[in-house]
This record gives structure tokens, sequence and C-alpha cells, in this order.
């Protein structure tokens, strides 16, 4: 019943106008911090543990040989790609964002993101090659930050304009060294280079609004956040998944409102389903 409600809801909302029983002073009511927030099993997070020891070698090899060479394996991200699209692996990734001993590299979090947006795509009715590009966009969406320093990337304060200035490159690096593999698929380069364009218009690097931004780009913009917010970072600790569903919705234009409503009521279900 509860999911319910905060599926007709979200769903009934074309902006960020959400009804009061839902976020309280800026944060999820408590009876839905009940649902977003159940405490994930010790069978849950061993086999976590497992998904991720299993996949971390691949994923260290391929960001290393972007780091060494400037130039991205398709087909070893195809290859890691191809083990997420497995239901149990996707469902394990997107559950386990907030546990603090994770990880917390770029690989990590490009992981989870393409777990994201596996399940989410699925969650839209899309199609599976549509699902794969999702994948495979969601893992490469940051490969950008492999050529940024390593001390920027971890430094755990806040930025100077300076250093943000530099962070904001990344993007159109990593299109820069996408665009490069023949044949590279449309939907990896727009989720790429614009995954941090916001729907009001305010983000990067081309302040695109709207419609504007591609679709694959906006749902990547969602996952992104998500899962940035939900992991532990060298300046904050892991937000809880309703910490961070409350924040997204109190961020009015950063995203498309139909999409992050189908966000929402996606996490939920999954989480009442655990």
């Amino acid at each position: 019943m509860l999911r319910h409600k905060l599926s007709m809801l979200m769903a009934s909302r074309k902006g960020f106008s959400v009804e009061p029983d839902i976020l309280q002073n800026g944060q999820v009511s408590p009876a839905y911090v009940g649902v977003l927030d159940m405490p994930l099993t010790a069978v849950q997070i061993k086999f976590a543990q497992q998904v991720v020891a299993e996949l971390q070698p691949t994923i260290r090899s391929l960001f290393a040989s972007i780091l060494r060479d400037r130039v991205v394996c398709i087909e070893a991200a195809r290859r890691i790609v191809e083990r997420l699209m497995s239901e149990t692996s996707t469902r394990t990734l997107i559950n386990t964002t907030h546990l603090e001993d994770m990880g917390e590299d770029t690989g990590h979090h490009s992981l989870v993101v393409s777990a994201l947006m596996i399940a989410f795509g699925r969650n839209l009715g899309l199609s599976e090659e549509t699902v794969r590009l999702l994948g495979l966009g969601g893992l490469l969406h940051d490969v950008g930050k492999m050529v940024l320093p390593v001390r920027l990337l971890q430094k755990p304060s806040e930025f100077s304009v300076a250093e943000l200035i530099v962070i904001r490159t990344h993007p159109e690096l990593g299109h820069q060294m996408i665009v490069q593999i023949e044949g590279a698929p449309k939907a990896v380069l727009d989720i790429c280079l614009h995954h941090h364009e916001r729907y009001d218009g305010t983000g990067y690097p081309h302040e695109l609004a709207g419609k504007d931004i591609p679709h694959v780009a906006l749902i990547a913009a969602i996952c992104d956040v998500y899962a940035a917010l939900t992991a532990a970072r060298p300046y904050k600790r892991a937000w809880s998944r309703s910490e961070a569903i409350g924040a997204m919705l109190g961020s009015r234009g950063h995203f498309d409102p139909e999409l992050l409503a189908s966000f929402v009521n996606l996490l939920t279900a999954d989480c009442a389903s655990e």
C-alpha cells in the first residue's frame, strides 16, 4: 500500500511539488524512510561483496589501460556490462551503494551507475539492446576523470573555483576518448558528454535544457547523482537511500521530473521486495 501510494503521488506530478507526507522539511518522511532504508541481510551483503570482488580486477584493468594509453577498450567494457545484465548482479549493486566498505573509486562508482542504468532502463520498458547501451554508457560516463590529477579527485575538501573548472572538463575529455573508437554508439557518447547537464539549463558543459538533453543523458544524470550521494567519499559519509532521494526531490530543476518519479518508484519497489 505504501509503495503504491508513493508511486501514484509521484506519477501524478509533472514537477517537483511533492505531497507534504512524502517530504517533510526537505527530508523524506519517516513512513517512506522505512521502505527506502530497509536494512540488508548478511546474506545480501556477502553476495554483494562477492560480485564486487569478482568484477574489481576486470574494472581496474580497464581503467588502468585507459589511464596508461588514453584509449578505451570497448570490448572489455562490453564484457563487464554483460555480467551486469544479470538481474541478480544488478539488484545487488544498486542496493549496496551506501555500504562504506564497498569501494569508493571511479571504477566502483562506474559499476554502480552502470547497474542503476540497466535496472532503470528495464523499468522504463526499453529494449534490451538499449538497456545494454545504457549499461555501457554508465560504465564509461566518467572516463574523462582518468586523465585528471589524482590529488584533485581525492581532495577531502571543497574545490576552489579553478579546481572546479578543471573537474568540469571531464565530460568533454571522456567524449574525446570514446569518439575515437570506430562505431562508438551515439548513446554512449551522449551519456559521456551530457550526464552533467541539468533539466533547467544550469548544467555543463553546454547548458542544454529540457528535451534538448538526450534522453539517455537525462537517465544518466539521475543515476550518477544517486550513486554519488549514496557512496562514501573523502569529503563525506555515504548518505542513506532516503537522504539521497530527499535531496534529489528537493533539487528543483536539476532532473527530468517524470524520469525522477519513475526512478523513485523503481527504488521503492525494489526495496520493498527485498
